[in-house]
C-alpha cells in the first residue's frame, strides 16, 4: 500500500496540467493515506512482537511443567 500511494504522489507531483490547488489537496489526501498505512503497519508489527513474545513464555512454561 505504501509504494502505491509512493507513486501516486510521484505521479501527481510531475503532472503540469493539474490546478495547484487541487494538486495540494490531493497531495494532501494521500499523504494522510501514507501516514495511516505506516501506522497500521508499525502497529501491525508491534502485535507481532507481542504474540510471538507470549508464545515464548507459554512454551516456557509448558517446558518448566513437564520438567
Amino acid at each position: 500500500m505504501r509504494r502505491l500511494v509512493s507513486e501516486l504522489i510521484t505521479q501527481l507531483t510531475v503532472n503540469p496540467d493539474l490546478d495547484p490547488l487541487q494538486k495540494a489537496g490531493r497531495l494532501a489526501q494521500l499523504a494522510q493515506v501514507a501516514l495511516r498505512a505506516i501506522e497500521v503497519a508499525t502497529l501491525e508489527a508491534r502485535v507481532d512482537a507481542m504474540e510471538a513474545a507470549l508464545r515464548l513464555q507459554q512454551n516456557n512454561q509448558t517446558s518448566k511443567e513437564t520438567s
